[in-house]
This record gives C-alpha cells, sequence and structure tokens, in this order.
C-alpha cells in the first residue's frame, strides 16, 4: 500500500512531479558532466599532455641534431679544408724549424678563432695526431688527462664518432655533472698519409639550453641511447643507470611504461634516440588533482541544487495555491476578495488576466441578466407592434381597391408602387438581396417619385445579367438615385443613369451619376458626413448611410467614390466583391 502510495505521488501529483524533475535535473547532468570530463581529462593526458611531451621532446631533439651538425660542420672546415691540411703537413715536415712551425700554428689558429667566433657555440677545437695522441693545434687550453676512451659513445659512422655528453675538457669550466658537452672526433689524413684527428666541443654553456628539467610544470630527466639503445647519458642513474639497455618497446613513437616511470622517445637521425622519462605519479598528478576537485564541485553542486530545487518548489508551488484559491472562490460563487499579486511578473500577469476574467464574467453575468429581461419586454413590444405593419397593408390594398372602382388609374399605380416598397422596407429578406430585387425595388421609388413631383426626369438603368443574382446590402442604391434627383438636378430637369456590372478582377462596378448641376466640395464633405437636411430627401438615408455599410459588410478597403463638377454632374460609385448563393466569388480566380 506505501508503495502504491508513493509511486501515486510522484506520478499523479505535481508536486511529487517537480520534485522527480528537480532531482533529475540537478543529478543528470552531474553524472553526464562527470563521465564526459573524466573521459575529457584521461583523453587530455593521452592525447594533448602525451603530444605536448612528444612535440616537446621533438624539438629538444631537433636542437640537439642541429647541435651535432654543427660539429660536424666544424670538423669538416677543418679537415676537408685543402688550405688547412696543407699547412698541418708542411707543419709536421718542420720539425727542425721551430719558426716556421711557429708561423704555421699562428694562421691555422687564426682559422680556429675565426671559426669559433663565427659560430659562438662550438668551444675547444682541437687537430691532434691519431698515432700518438699529441695535440698540434689548439684554440683554448685543454684540461688534462685528454682521454676519450672514457666518454660514451653517441653515434657512430664514416669515421666520425659523436659522444654523448660529458664533463667540458675546457680548463674554464668545472668538471662537475653541470657543465657538460657534446663532441665529435672525426678521422682523416693528409696527403702525404699522416693520420690525423680533428676533436671539436660544444661550448658548455650551451648545454643547459637544449634540454628542460621542467615539462608542463612536471619535473622530467633525458636519456640518450645509442643504436643498441643502450644508456649513454642519463639524468637520474638511480632508475636508468649508465649502460643499461632498455627494452626495444621503449623506441616506438608513443609513450611506454617502464618501472615506475613513463618514457617518450624521439630518435635521431644518427641512430641514437632521446628520452624524456616522468614518474607515474607525476604523470597521472593531472588526473587525481581533477577528481579530488570534481568530488569537491560535486558535492558542492548537488547541496547547490537541493537549495535551488527547494527554492524552485516554493517559487512555482505558491502561485498555484493562490491560482487554486482564487479559482475555488469563482467556481463556489464566494464573495470577491482582494486582488493579491506574487511579485513575480510571469505570475502576476497571469493574476492579472484571471482577475480581468472573473471581473468580465461578473459583467457578463450581470449583462445576460440584463439581456433577458430586454428580451421578454421586447418580445410583449413585438406583439403589440405586429399589428401596425398588417393594419398598413390592408388600408393600402383598401384605398387601391376604392381607387380602381373610382377609374382613378394614376392612383392605383401610386398606392401599387408605394404598397410595394413598404413590402420590400418590411420584407424578411434580411440585410442582402439580390441585385435584381434591389433594382425592381429601385424602379418601384423612382416611379412612385414621379408621380409625387411630376417630375420629367429619366432614370436609364443598365444591369449586365451577370450580376442579377448577386448579393448586395438591402438599401444601396435607393440613397445614390434620391441624392441625385434631390441634390442633383435642384429646379431643372435631367437624366440620372445607373448601371451595375462586373469588371476584370471578379468585382460588382456600381455606377450612379446625374448630369445636374454638380456639387461643391462643401456640399460633398456635409453629404458624406451627414450634416445636410435630412428631412428633404426622401427617406433620408443619405450617403453616409451608404458609405459605412459598405465598409462594415466588405472592409475598410472598400468605399463610396463621389467625383462632382460644378455645371457637369455627380458620379457616384463603388467596387464591391460579387457573391451569389451567400458564398463570394474569389476576386483572384478571374484573372
Amino acid at each position: 500500500m506505501r508503495i502504491t502510495e508513493f509511486y501515486t505521488f510522484f506520478r499523479r501529483t505535481f508536486r511529487g512531479r517537480i520534485i522527480v524533475m528537480l532531482l533529475i535535473s540537478s543529478l543528470l547532468p552531474l553524472t553526464i558532466l562527470g563521465g564526459v570530463s573524466y573521459y575529457s581529462i584521461n583523453s587530455l593526458l593521452v592525447n594533448k599532455i602525451e603530444k605536448g611531451f612528444m612535440e616537446t621532446l621533438e624539438k629538444e631533439r631537433i636542437n640537439v641534431e642541429n647541435t651535432l651538425n654543427n660539429l660536424n660542420f666544424t670538423s669538416q672546415q677543418l679537415s676537408l679544408n685543402g688550405r688547412v691540411v696543407k699547412l698541418i703537413e708542411r707543419y709536421l715536415e718542420l720539425n727542425d724549424d721551430p719558426l716556421s712551425q711557429r708561423d704555421i700554428q699562428v694562421e691555422i689558429n687564426t682559422t680556429m678563432s675565426l671559426i669559433n667566433f663565427t659560430n659562438p657555440n662550438i668551444g675547444i677545437i682541437l687537430i691532434m695526431r691519431t698515432d700518438t695522441g699529441e695535440v698540434l693545434f689548439r684554440n683554448y687550453p685543454v684540461r688534462q688527462p685528454l682521454n676519450l676512451q672514457d666518454v660514451p659513445i653517441l653515434s657512430e659512422r664514416r669515421g666520425l664518432k659523436y659522444y654523448a655528453p660529458h664533463a667540458t675538457y675546457n680548463p674554464f669550466g668545472s668538471s662537475n655533472s653541470k657543465e657538460l658537452s657534446f663532441s665529435i672526433l672525426r678521422q682523416t689524413e693528409s696527403d702525404n698519409g699522416i693520420p690525423i684527428q680533428v676533436y671539436v666541443e660544444t661550448n658548455y654553456a650551451l648545454f643547459p639550453r637544449l634540454l628542460s628539467s621542467m615539462q608542463y610544470g612536471r619535473p622530467v630527466v633525458h636519456l640518450l641511447t645509442n643504436n643498441e639503445n643502450r644508456i649513454t647519458y642519463t639524468e637520474d642513474a638511480e632508475h636508468f643507470p649508465l649502460g643499461t639497455l632498455l627494452p626495444p618497446n621503449t623506441t616506438g613513437m608513443k609513450s611506454t611504461a617502464y618501472q615506475d616511470q613513463m618514457l617518450f622517445p624521439s630518435k635521431g637521425s644518427g641512430e641514437w634516440t632521446m628520452y624524456v622519462a616522468i614518474g607515474k605519479g607525476d604523470y597521472h598528478y593531472e588526473l587525481r588533482q581533477w577528481l579530488k576537485n570534481f568530488w569537491f564541485v560535486a558535492l558542492f553542486n548537488l547541496v547547490l541544487s537541493l537549495l535551488i530545487a527547494y527554492q524552485v518548489w516554493r517559487i512555482v508551488y505558491r502561485p498555484i495555491q493562490v491560482f487554486r484559491k482564487e479559482i475555488n472562490a469563482v467556481a463556489n460563487n464566494l464573495p470577491i476578495a482582494k486582488e493579491s499579486y506574487m511579485n513575480l511578473l510571469e505570475f502576476d500577469e497571469l493574476l492579472f488576466r484571471f482577475y480581468r476574467m472573473r471581473q468580465r464574467i461578473g459583467d457578463l453575468v450581470v449583462e445576460v441578466e440584463e439581456k433577458e429581461k430586454n428580451k421578454r419586454l421586447l418580445e410583449i413590444e413585438k406583439l403589440m407592434y405586429q399589428i401596425n405593419p398588417h393594419f398598413i397593408h390592408n388600408t393600402l390594398n383598401t384605398v387601391q381597391v376604392l381607387a380602381k372602382m373610382s377609374g382613378q388609374e394614376d392612383l392605383v399605380k401610386l398606392v401599387a408602387h408605394f404598397t410595394r416598397i413598404l413590402h420590400y422596407n418590411l420584407g424578411k429578406e434580411g440585410l442582402m438581396v439580390t441585385v435584381k430585387q434591389e433594382i425592381e425595388n429601385l424602379k418601384d421609388y423612382v416611379a412612385l417619385q414621379q408621380i409625387r413631383y411630376d417630375s420629367h426626369f429619366n432614370v436609364s438603368i443598365d444591369v449586365d445579367p451577370e450580376t442579377e443574382d448577386c448579393q448586395i446590402p438591402r438599401f444601396l442604391l435607393q440613397p445614390l438615385v434620391e441624392n441625385a434627383m434631390y441634390h442633383g438636378f435642384r429646379n431643372k430637369d435631367g437624366t440620372i443613369f445607373v448601371s451595375v456590372k462586373p469588371n476584370n478582377q471578379g468585382l460588382m462596378h456600381v455606377v450612379v451619376r446625374d448630369d445636374g448641376d454638380g456639387m461643391t466640395k462643401q456640399e460633398l464633405d456635409q453629404l458624406l458626413e451627414g450634416n445636410g437636411n435630412p428631412g428633404k430627401a426622401g427617406l433620408g438615408i443619405g450617403l453616409k448611410f451608404v458609405s459605412n455599410i459598405i465598409r462594415a459588410e466588405y472592409g475598410e478597403i472598400y468605399s463610396l467614390k463621389v467625383e462632382s463638377i460644378l455645371g457637369q454632374g455627380t458620379s457616384l460609385s463603388f467596387h464591391i466583391p460579387m457573391e451569389k448563393g451567400g458564398e463570394a466569388i474569389d476576386p483572384d480566380a478571374s484573372r
């Protein structure tokens, strides 16, 4: 039972749903963020940090390789320079002429000094006899003993020996491990077959600039191995003793684990390899730091999310309670209480609309009650006035019969026209009639007016058969003709032209034109505003009625157009949609 109630609470109530959604919205992003972040930090270590180590190592390896190439180039300048070689041969031949040897020695030393000046990264330069080890020429004094057999060989090829970093033989530098130099030994011989060695060493101040002991803020050590992958230089003799043979799997293009270290290799062009080693603890330091920070942030985020969830619940639930209270008050027809708001724009807007709706409902209830009361009064009034039209029709029929019996045909016609007009005015057709019905009523009206005032004006009616069945508002033409009769001709006779035709845009074009006196702009404005003398003209409906009914029935884009020229007449016209059988003809369909 408890499980069912628990399920119903969280499934069927808004409070339960919002609690579930707030918990999900708090915990799910945190879980996804944690998973994605953990994957990202691992990817960062494997792809980004490792790539950074490899790129830095590659730059250092290139710098070392450029240094070795520089040593090779310097040794070539001395061993392959024909002039220097000839000077060395001559020096060896003049054993019994110390003065001449001194001149040759000065010249060769000048050449070495020039090389050293143009290449400050070069340190000691020695030219020695291979067979005796005697130093023939040097640019700096040499620390003794000069024992190259104890120096590890980094690479060896084609009479060249590249030595791994070792203590410099420059006496101006110390012999400790911090002032190291790369060196090269080139074997050559003079033209007369005397073997000669050229030894070139880098400036001991260069080495600290080649290799960095810190990368990405973590301490690293450098290793150099020969073509056998045997260590010839190490910065950590405890973990990587000199002469240690590293496993073959460490020479690839990616990092590998070796003991408690991570090795990053970069292979040089001379079959030697440079390594950067970093302890696994330092390697995973960023991940451990991130995990510690993540759990701290996760805990803080969870607490903050719960606080926010509680606040959101209060913000949402309190307005709902207010709505519930107000709706119950309306539903139970309780007295209207004072309006109260929450100081929250969205909810206050809803409350404002609800209060306006409540007020409107109350007004509508009062209005419906008033209308029901008026409706009952109108029913009574309708019954009282129903006798009047029948009485008028019966009386007119009696007058018509008496006139016909007396032989008064004019009176018979007058009564007949008037009866039809009255029947049309009191008809049950509603607001809309056909053009044909409107024209028939117009003819009766014109005939009645001609009899009343003994006028001799003519009315020419031209109606296109296509428009006869079209719908038109009742009394739309009669006020226009009435205006032409009373305001157009004044004291003279004339002709009124009535035209109803369709145009090529699917609209019905209605024109009522006279050839009378015309009107001034002031007179037109008075007629259109309804400020004329209503008692002067027939029904007194006027042009304003026509203009208003056109706009009310068809929209503001349709209106009555009036044109008048003094002495030439007035033209009244309008366009309206053609409607048949209660359905408007689409103007675009005929285009």
